[in-house]
């Protein structure tokens, strides 16, 4: 590999099954002049130069300093990029919609209303099975509403999300089930899944953010079911408790809904991680890294 002259370094991304590729110049390309480049022209989804990390052959971190060459054997040696922070579709729209005036603060407030009312929408598409003659507890598109904002906002927005639904149900906005509103769907059998929402929103949203789990179907199958379990956990406990025994929650809150729970997840499993094949680092035109321009 010539030392001199333009020529390019390919990284590999992680999640992705395809390298991207950066042309350099110079004779001295470091680690840290790499990254800078990285975050240039991934801006939306690397959010700063700190949160990508370059790995060696041996996937261990390379330090800032330390020249590629010596890592770049032949032209088809790569360079691994790990993010500590993975990019959700939230900070993804935000960062491509950044250049719009005061964005820094009405694209979240706009994402963040367009999520609440999505929820409130999907807990219209209510009815009981047929033999919950008691109506004791409605099968509504809630849960696949709440997992699913989870999984593309995060976990400060997959509870705060979920968390205000609630506040502005209790307050009087008809967004409960059956456009029920106030403390009476608190009192009911069905507070516990009403709680566990900001919860397993929240959890779906670290899972997607700390592990990268909306990028592959396979693991946003497992977030959604993770997620699934924390609803039924907590649902059921309170339903439990309502009913006087957890027999009857189990045959009345939890394996009536297992079916649609399964088909809610395979939706989700098939639309979360079509769009990063979309989005997730492809290659683009990149600018060329003069390291006589970067000290």
């Amino acid at each position: 590999m010539e030392l001199l002259g333009t020529r390019r370094i390919r990284v590999l991304p992680q999640f992705s099954s395809k390298t991207i590729s950066f042309p350099v110049s110079g004779p001295k390309i470091t680690v840290e002049t790499l990254r800078r480049r990285i975050f240039h022209n991934y801006q939306e989804l690397v959010e700063s130069p700190e949160n990508a990390s370059l790995l060696g052959c041996d996937g261990q971190p390379l330090p800032d300093d330390a020249e590629l060459d010596q890592y770049l054997t032949d032209e088809t040696s790569v360079v691994r990029l790990e993010l500590k922070r993975q990019p959700t579709y939230f900070s993804y729209v935000s960062r491509v919609l950044d250049h719009i005036p005061f964005a820094k603060y009405t694209v979240p407030v706009l994402l963040w209303a367009v999520s609440v009312l999505f929820i409130a929408a999907s807990a219209q598409m209510s009815f009981y099975l047929p033999w919950d003659t008691d109506k004791t507890v409605p099968v509504t598109m809630q849960t696949f509403a709440i997992l699913f904002i989870g999984t593309l906002a995060g976990p400060v927005w997959g509870f705060v999300v979920p968390f205000t639904y609630l506040l502005a149900g209790i307050a009087g906005a008809p967004f409960f089930a059956g456009q029920r509103s106030g403390w009476a769907s608190f009192s009911g059998a069905t507070c516990g899944y009403l709680i566990s929402y900001p919860i397993a929103g929240c959890l779906c949203g670290a899972l997607t953010v700390f592990r990268g789990f909306d990028k592959r179907f396979i693991t946003t199958a497992a977030t959604m079911v993770l997620g699934n379990i924390v609803i039924y956990l907590i649902g059921a406990t309170w339903l439990g408790v309502k009913l006087g025994s957890a027999s009857r929650a189990m045959t009345a809150g939890v394996l009536p809904f297992l079916p649609g729970d399964a088909v809610k997840i395979v939706i989700a499993t098939a639309l979360v991680p079509v769009g990063w094949k979309f989005l997730y680092f492809r290659e683009r035109q990149n600018v060329e890294v003069d390291v006589e321009a970067d000290k």
